[in-house]
């Protein structure tokens, strides 16, 4: 009787098992779709695109290292190919409460169709994990300010195009700051100054066309601010019109079977002296002694 009983108790299991598939993938749902499904025209500026759009062009780098810059001021993403930026898109970031980590990150696994674990099985598609505490790149909702958990949710159409060139250890980088410079004219630390005061020189010295200087102004603002500077000693001209050097307390090694003259005092500049005339003093007074030379060649 007990072996008459174990296949209806098998069918039953059976279809409780597809029951209860049925019903999580109806609690489920569908996965929407965030976001444009097609990218903005190439050459679009990034700062005129609305919540929702992107623009890809992978075909003028179509190889080459990949990086992500995720800007959080700007709710903006960029990615580059081989040092030129092949995509630009909004994103949203983490809301207060769950704010996204700022630094520089690796791709640590990556998973089409991943579901949140924490956040009742939200969908997540095009997943890209940066910390093992679920932090991810993903499609997700795009409202033009932050509002997920701490990950970057991007449009769909441009997580799945991201998902195709990343890989596994890509870098990611997300700052709280500006990812592309301003462009602006003579900036103040570029500005021209004085070379004694450090002074910015006034504005007369623009030419016209505002983004050169002649060189009659650069020298009439400079020469006013610019002070008399002196050669060093050490490289001053003697009047014979050769270069000396200062002595030094390192004594200079003998070429061997090089004769020296008669007096190793003097020079070949016309009768050079010492600029020290004790040491020079000293200096005879020792070759002496040692009978280097004669009381009569000094």
């Amino acid at each position: 009787m007990d072996t008459g009983r174990s296949p209806r108790r098998r069918s039953a299991a059976a279809l409780l098992g597809v029951a209860l598939l049925v019903a999580a993938i109806g609690l489920a749902g569908p996965v929407p779709f965030w976001g444009a499904r097609e990218s903005d025209p190439a050459g679009t500026d990034p700062e005129t695109l609305r919540p929702g759009h992107f623009v890809w062009d992978a075909s003028i780098a179509p190889d080459g290292p990949v990086v992500v810059v995720v800007s959080l001021s700007e709710q903006r993403a960029d990615v580059y190919r081989n040092g030129v930026r092949v995509g630009v898109t909004t994103v949203s970031t983490g809301k207060p409460g769950h704010l996204t980590p700022t630094g520089i990150f690796t791709i640590l696994n990556k998973d089409k169709d991943h579901r949140s674990k924490t956040y009742n099985d939200a969908p997540m598609p095009y997943s890209e994990r940066l910390t093992w505490d679920g932090v991810a790149l993903h499609a997700g909702g795009l409202p033009g300010y932050p509002e997920s958990h701490g990950c970057v949710h991007l449009p769909t159409r441009f997580a799945q195009l991201l998902f195709g060139i990343t890989h596994v250890g890509m870098t990611v980088v997300i700052a709280s700051d500006r990812t592309a410079p301003h462009e602006v004219a003579h900036p103040a630390f570029l500005s021209p100054v004085a070379v004694a005061t450090g002074t910015p020189l006034p504005e007369e010295v623009l030419a016209a066309g505002g983004s050169s200087c002649s060189a009659e102004a650069w020298r009439s603002a400079a020469r006013g601010s610019r002070s008399r500077t002196r050669r060093p000693r050490s490289v001053r001209r003697p009047s014979c019109g050769r270069l000396r050097r200062l002595p030094s307390s390192r004594p200079r090694r003998r070429r061997p079977g090089r004769r020296r003259g008669p007096d190793p005092l003097r020079r070949r500049c016309g009768g050079w002296r010492s600029p020290f005339p004790d040491r020079r003093a000293r200096r005879r007074t020792s070759l002496i002694r040692s009978g280097s030379i004669s009381r009569r060649a000094s």
